[in-house]
């Protein structure tokens, strides 16, 4: 094996190993001003996350993105 192979990946899905959940709400809000959508707040996040993925933001914004917003 050569000096620059990679043999792991570490998924830290839970914020056990980094706590991001700062940049989570922050990338969402970005998102967020570029559709014209108000920002979510923490609480609300917490409240509302669930999987899959796309159910989360429908139940954010009260319908599912379009195309063109998931793209954003």
């Amino acid at each position: 094996m050569g000096k620059n192979h990679v043999t792991h990946l570490v998924w830290d899905w839970n914020g056990t190993l980094l706590h991001d959940i700062d940049a989570v709400i922050s990338a969402t809000n970005a998102s967020f001003r570029e559709i014209g959508l108000p920002p979510i707040t923490l609480e609300r996040y917490r409240d509302l996350y669930c999987v899959p993925v796309p159910r989360f933001y429908e139940r954010l914004m009260g319908r599912l993105p379009t195309d063109e917003e998931w793209a954003v």
